[in-house]
C-alpha cells in the first residue's frame, strides 16, 4: 500500500488535499508521510512548511511532514501524465507515491463538490466525520464570536453577499479578520466593524476553531473552516469555482453558503 502523499500550493488547496489523507489512510490502516512540493506557496515554502509543521503532525493519520527534495517542474502534463513535477527521489519510485495535485487534471474537476472530487478523483468513500483537521486550541476572546474574512480578490467577491443582515444580526459581536490590512480598507461596512490582525496560521486555526460562526468568501481560512468542521457561511461569487462547494451540505451539517436569494442554503 501507498503511504507517501505529494501535494504543492496554494495553502487552500494543501489543507483541502489532506480530507483524502486522511479518508485513504483511514481506509488502508495506514500512517501518512506528507512532501510539500514548491509549487504557489504565497509566503514561501519553508515559513509555510515550518508553520504548518506541528499541525500536521498532531494528525493520528500522519507518520512524517517535509519538504520534497529530489525532483523538478514538470511542464509537459496531459490526462495520463498528470503530475506537475517529476520525481528522481529514489524511495519514492521505489515505494510509491501519490501526488494530490494531480486533482487539478481529473475528469470530476468543476463537475461536483470537494469531497465527491476527491473521493473519486482518489478512489475512497466519504467518512461520516467530516472534518479532517484536529485542532484544540482555544482564546477566550473569540468565544460567541461571529468572524468575517473577506479576501481581497474581486473574483472571489459576491456585492450581493447579506452582510448588512448579518451585520444587523450579530451587532455587537462581530470581528472582521485578516493577514491584510487591505482586506478590512476595502470591506464596505468596515466604520460597523472592528479589525484583528492575525499573523500565523497557530492564530487563524485557534480564532476559527474559538469563534460561534466564520463567514469568509472562498480562502484559506474558508478550507480551515472547512478542515475543523467549524460552523460556516461561504460567500460564493459568481464563478466556475463554486461547483466545487455546493453540495458539501450533504456532508457537513455546518456548512452553509450563499450565492443569491435564489441560489443558497441559509
Amino acid at each position: 500500500m501507498v503511504n507517501n502523499f505529494l501535494m504543492g500550493g496554494k495553502l487552500g488547496d494543501f489543507l483541502h488535499a489532506m480530507f483524502a489523507v486522511k479518508h485513504i489512510c483511514k481506509e488502508q490502516n495506514i500512517k501518512a508521510n506528507i512532501y510539500m512540493y514548491d509549487i504557489g506557496w504565497e509566503f514561501g515554502i519553508n515559513n509555510t512548511y515550518l508553520e504548518l509543521k506541528p499541525i500536521m503532525l498532531n494528525q493520528d493519520y500522519v507518520n512524517s511532514f517535509n519538504i520534497l527534495e529530489n525532483y523538478e517542474l514538470d511542464q509537459e502534463q496531459t490526462s495520463e501524465k498528470n503530475s506537475p513535477i517529476k520525481i528522481y527521489d529514489y524511495n519514492l519510485l521505489s515505494n510509491g507515491y501519490i501526488d494530490l495535485g494531480s486533482y487539478i487534471r481529473s475528469e470530476w474537476l468543476y463537475k461536483t463538490c470537494w469531497s465527491e472530487l476527491y473521493s473519486k478523483t482518489f478512489n475512497f468513500s466519504i467518512d461520516k466525520d467530516y472534518s479532517w483537521i484536529k485542532y484544540s486550541t482555544i482564546d477566550e476572546k473569540f468565544i460567541g464570536k461571529v468572524l468575517i474574512h473577506r479576501r481581497n480578490n474581486p473574483i472571489r467577491m459576491n456585492n450581493n453577499f447579506p452582510y448588512l443582515e448579518i451585520l444587523e444580526r450579530y451587532k455587537d459581536n462581530i470581528l472582521f479578520i485578516s493577514s491584510s490590512d487591505k482586506d478590512y480598507e476595502v470591506f464596505p461596512y468596515k466604520e460597523n466593524i472592528p479589525f484583528l490582525k492575525v499573523n500565523t496560521l497557530d492564530q487563524w486555526f485557534t480564532a476559527i476553531n474559538s469563534c460561534s460562526l466564520i463567514i469568509s468568501n472562498l480562502s484559506s481560512p474558508a478550507v480551515m473552516a472547512h478542515a475543523i468542521d467549524k460552523l460556516r457561511i461561504i460567500e460564493l461569487p459568481n464563478v466556475i469555482d463554486i461547483i466545487h462547494t455546493v453540495g458539501e451540505e450533504k456532508y457537513s451539517k455546518n456548512i452553509h453558503w450563499y450565492l443569491d436569494n435564489d441560489h443558497h442554503n441559509l
